[in-house]
């Protein structure tokens, strides 16, 4: 199985955080979902699925890694989203569809309630450099709409490996991530 360093990087800064990671939590359309026969077989997934304890009191956290190395700009992509536009080589909302389609959000939302138990989530994406107006993004009618209200927000890999290093409550020692951050941290 290859390692996706970006996906590591952001379950271990969530680690860190006191959640519960579950990982390529899959999600799809029913067979008669008329939006996107093409793909109705074929399930999308959730990349990481953050959740705390219940005493905790945190957020649940649906994120969406994203480690392309140009920066993200947000605006531009949330635009190429909703206008029909291609990002990273391909129709932009095939890259976010729980963004991009309505029956796709619907599905992304019950996956998360289910398991969960809470309609209450944030969805993070996780990139490497923000660029562009991110409120765009995070406050776009059509985004929250798709999110059941829910909150938008984005996580950059500069800030989580930051913390992370500075970090003393390391999940995993023996984690290659975590072995790497003690590293960056002595270097």
């Amino acid at each position: 199985m290859a390692v996706n360093i970006h996906e590591e990087l952001v379950k271990t800064y969530l680690q860190t955080q006191g959640y519960f990671i579950m990982e390529n939590v899959s999600f799809g359309l029913k067979n008669d979902t008329a939006s996107d026969n093409q793909f109705n077989g074929a399930p999308s997934d959730i990349d990481i699925l953050a959740i705390a304890p219940r005493k905790m009191k945190l957020p649940v956290l649906a994120v969406s890694c994203k480690g392309h190395t140009a920066p993200f700009d947000a605006c531009s992509a949330a635009k190429k989203i909703l206008d029909g536009g291609k990002l990273y080589n391909r129709e932009a909302w095939r890259s976010f569809r729980e963004l991009g389609d309505d029956d796709w959000a619907a599905s992304f939302r019950k996956k998360i309630y289910d398991l969960s138990g809470s309609k209450s989530f944030q969805h993070k994406t996780a990139v490497i450099k923000l660029t562009g107006n991110h409120t765009f993004w995070r406050k776009h009618p059509v985004f929250v709409r798709r999110m059941g209200g829910n909150e938008l927000g984005f996580l950059e890999f500069g800030l989580m490996t930051k913390q992370l290093i500075v970090s003393d409550k390391m999940p995993h020692r023996s984690s290659a991530m975590t072995q790497f951050l003690e590293m960056a941290k002595a270097a």
